[in-house]
């Protein structure tokens, strides 16, 4: 089935504004189930949208696995962002199938570290 792009869709569509609302109200209610792991950052009352509060937790302790690398104050942070196990596992695995794929066995720097 052909797909086209819409630009500004949620504007023209109904459908693509309805999908959109949904995305926003699930995206919010992941965001506060991770309150009780990294309360520092203030889920359940910013959403993670950077509020004040939210901008002085990430410079006080880095961004969490959550954040957005394309976010700018990740970059800027002082600390580095913190990597989940699974996200280890998935490099490293990653890195094997490359690997498997007659690469070279040479370092790789990946985008979760600095």
């Amino acid at each position: 089935m052909p797909q086209h792009p819409i630009i500004h869709g949620d504007a023209l569509s109904a459908s693509i504004a309805a999908a959109s609302i949904l995305a926003k109200v699930e995206r919010d209610r992941m965001i506060c189930a991770w309150d009780p792991v990294y309360p520092m950052y203030g889920l359940a009352s910013n959403k993670g949208y950077s509020t004040p509060r939210h901008l002085a937790a990430l410079g006080e302790h880095g961004p969490s696995p959550l954040h957005r690398q394309s976010f700018a104050p990740v970059w800027n942070a002082p600390v580095p962002q913190e990597v989940l196990s699974f996200m280890l596992e998935e490099a490293v695995s990653g890195t094997e199938d490359f690997l498997d794929e007659g690469a070279s066995s040479e370092p790789r720097a990946t985008s979760f570290y600095r």
